[in-house]
């Protein structure tokens, strides 16, 4: 499967969320995490430098090791997980010796299932070892890419080195509920560092191993991580959760056709809702939650009648907190309504955008409809721990399309809701043809203000060309590099002196056309 962004009917490459995430880069509490469950040490480890400066890793040694808890339900058609990928952004400090990458006997009662060995070669027997060696004191991003069955992938710096195949379903590469990280039971585990970890239920695809770049690349950096994140493109589950807490159902829900193919929805009725415990904690200075951003990704059968859209009252006692009115205009008495207007049938993606003691904005398809004061802190604005989606208590909750529903525990800006894109986005995973001629990464550092750079590789001879332009689609630099024959290569753009904000980077070769957003911030 490939994960892409669209917009309009430009293909933009990302990259699924983990559902584990660490990072390190607390000196205090190594052991955080940034998604999903913090990590348990066996032994000693040690705050160090990572590959970038202010970034940190840890470090460990022999006969230390994490244990990493992932929380992947059974997948892949066994009883463990067998389709999974794993980041590791690694260094090796000392060449020519074992290293353990990680083990999924949780007791360490086993050897390591990859290493980098005597010969700094990566892999293990049962699928072979890599022709490129790992180079001392040097940082890597490596993504391992298992589907049980079918493959084995290793991904160093986006580059294939390991292409093995798959082991028997629910096998010695299959994820029991926790894995070791760096262990190994008889001594194969030599100091390892490591910046990074994360951890998916898929396997990623070579793009998306591309999109990752390196131990410098940070492919979210600027972007905040969801707290919760809901698809329904299970019609036997509609409730489960991407990221968080599943929802609960009161009254009855239909699933129905979403905004792309093969991308669904849930048909939430009159006097039916869906109740969210997002898990944020309070914020904004005051016991409730006060700064907060949610995702909407909406469509009303029917115009001209009231729509609710979330209501904070969890008992469902009251008035919902925002409407499309019957004018089909967006918002609450308290803030206002909207000037433009939605359509029926006719697919949205709203972010709203609220910090209370400051402001309550709604993005609709990226651009800002409504820019409110804030309410007070702890006012209605504020979320409990629970919130009631598409609920209001007399009727006015017409019948209404989701096809994606995300939380934010901050208030997103006007440049966030912009790469967010429209509801043809997909932030979740879907199937596409791949394209034929070219694969562009994504660029880094981004956010930049300055130099940056662009990965791309050739799948097919061609010429080369680059352009960017921004929102408005005003070309703002057209670049020919020539023919360039199959290979990898990077662009370089020097952003200094253009403005701060978002710009789209193209690559066009042969018939293809491949586009990226970057972020520029002075």
């Amino acid at each position: 499967m490939m994960f892409l962004l669209l917009i309009g009917s430009t293909t933009f490459a990302v990259v699924p969320e983990r559902v584990g995430w660490w990072k390190f880069d607390d000196p205090m509490n190594m052991l955080a995490a940034t998604t999903g469950e913090a990590l348990v040490l066996t032994g000693t480890q040690t705050s160090v430098n990572g590959p970038v400066e202010g970034n940190l890793a840890t470090e460990l040694g022999l006969g230390s090791h994490l244990i990493m808890t992932h929380g992947i339900a059974a997948n892949g058609g066994g009883s463990l997980v067998n389709e999974y990928s794993l980041q590791l952004d690694i260094l090796m400090p000392t060449a020519s010796m074992w290293h353990a990458i990680y083990q999924t006997a949780a007791d360490n009662a086993n050897d390591a299932e990859l290493f980098i060995n005597v010969d700094n070669l990566i892999g293990a027997w049962r699928y072979g070892y890599s022709e490129n060696a790992v180079a001392e004191n040097t940082w890597y991003r490596m993504v391992v890419s298992v589907k049980n069955g079918e493959f084995f992938k290793i991904y160093m710096n986006g580059e294939l080195w390991v292409d093995g195949a798959g082991q028997e379903i629910d096998s010695r590469d299959a994820l029991e509920a926790a894995l070791l990280l760096f262990a190994d039971e008889d001594g194969e585990d030599n100091t390892m560092v490591c910046s990074e970890a994360g951890i998916w239920n898929v396997a990623l695809t070579a793009e998306e191993a591309l999109e990752l770049g390196d131990a410098t690349t940070s492919p979210t950096a600027g972007f905040p991580v969801k707290k919760g994140h809901w698809m329904f493109d299970d019609p036997l589950d509609m409730l489960k959760a991407e990221v968080g807490n599943p929802l609960t159902l009161t009254g009855t829900q239909e699933s129905v056709a979403g905004p792309k193919d093969g991308n669904l929805a849930t048909q939430i009725g009159l006097g039916s809702y869906l109740t969210m415990v997002h898990g944020m904690a309070a914020n904004g200075g005051g016991t409730k939650v006060n700064e907060y951003s949610f995702q909407f990704d909406f469509s009303m059968p029917e115009g001209g009648i009231w729509h609710s859209f979330f209501q904070l009252t969890p008992d469902n006692s009251d008035d919902a907190d925002l409407f499309i009115n019957t004018s089909n205009a967006i918002g609450v008495w308290e803030a206002g309504y909207t000037t433009n207007t939605v359509f029926a049938d006719i697919w949205y993606r709203m972010i709203v955008s609220v910090k209370n003691g400051e402001f309550f904005r709604i993005y609709v398809n990226g651009e800002l409809w409504l820019d409110a004061a804030g309410r007070e802190l702890d006012g209605r604005y504020g979320l409990l721990e629970s919130l009631l989606i598409f609920g209001d208590n007399d009727g006015d909750d017409g019948l209404i399309k989701c096809s994606e529903l995300a939380i934010w525990n901050v208030a997103l800006t006007a440049e966030e809701a912009a790469l967010l894109g429209d509801a043809t986005t997909y932030t979740g995973i879907h199937q596409h043809e791949q394209n034929k001629s070219a694969q562009l990464g994504q660029n880094y550092p981004n956010p930049t203000s300055g130099i940056t750079v662009f990965p791309y590789q050739l799948i097919e001879n061609g010429v080369v060309t680059f352009e960017i332009s921004d929102l408005t689609g005003r070309i703002l630099q057209h670049e020919s590099l020539g023919f360039r024959p199959v290979g990898s290569y990077n662009y370089q753009v020097d952003a200094a002196q253009l403005p701060a904000g978002i710009y789209s980077v193209s690559l066009m070769v042969n018939q293809s056309r491949i586009v990226k957003r970057m972020m520029v911030a002075h």
